[in-house]
């Protein structure tokens, strides 16, 4: 059962992408047919100043490609052009200007033809282009992605930053005497005495009460004979 729902589902993705490239397809076909049939009109209508019957098949070509699928953006930029050129061909400058104002918003780089453009034709292309608004700006190149590595490294930076700050008030912090050297001073005379020259009585002091000290503790650990009282 598996196998045959995997087979319709193959054979479903097949039809799609078959009809994809059926449309692909048929839609160059009619940009290129378009594009020849515009280029007929400028050299056979335009060319002989016949603007009423060029102008007509070009608006009806221009219906034609915006039907599905619809014409690139360059045939339709191609279509304005020969239109926009017959009615500079006219005197009618402002319709012109506008027309191919359009067509440069659809492609740029779309051409005057040069062999149905008159002088008077040129310039008014050429305040089209000018009036063409600028390219937008190029989004920036860093994606999330980036973004997150740079978020990362400003971070690890900052706690880079703290913990050299850290281990460097650590280094200047005093230590404090350990108990074993707190005992081991004590051991020793006081400072005012070694500094006054004393120390002699100092030591034989210490040297009774140690002699006190260990004489004491002989005694209590004696032991006792039967009958002795404790006194």
């Amino acid at each position: 059962m598996e196998r045959v729902a995997f087979l319709f589902s193959f054979a479903a993705v097949l039809a799609l992408l078959s009809l994809g490239i059926a449309k692909d397809a048929e839609a160059a076909g009619r940009d290129a047919t378009v594009t020849a049939s515009v280029d007929r009109i400028l050299t056979n209508d335009v060319a002989n100043a016949n603007y009423g019957d060029a102008r007509r098949r070009l608006k009806a070509l221009l219906e034609q490609c915006k039907r599905s699928p619809p014409c690139a953006d360059a045939t339709v930029a191609k279509i304005d052009v020969g239109i926009g050129v017959i009615a500079a061909q006219l005197g009618q400058n402002e319709d012109a200007k506008a027309v191919f104002l359009e067509a440069l918003k659809l492609d740029p780089t779309t051409p005057l033809p040069p062999s149905v453009a008159s002088a008077a034709t040129k310039a008014v292309f050429a305040d089209a282009q000018k009036a063409l608004p600028p390219p937008p700006a190029p989004a920036p190149t860093t994606d999330h992605k980036n973004k997150d590595a740079a978020e990362l490294a400003q971070a690890a930076a900052v706690a880079d930053a703290n913990g050299i700050s850290d281990s460097a008030s650590r280094r200047r912090r005093p230590r404090s005497r350990s108990r074993t050297s707190r005992g081991r001073a004590s051991s020793s005379p006081p400072a005012s005495r070694r500094r006054g020259g004393s120390s002699t009585a100092w030591a034989r002091r210490r040297r009774r009460s140690r002699s006190a000290s260990s004489a004491g503790t002989s005694r209590s650990r004696a032991p006792r004979r039967p009958g002795s009282k404790t006194s």
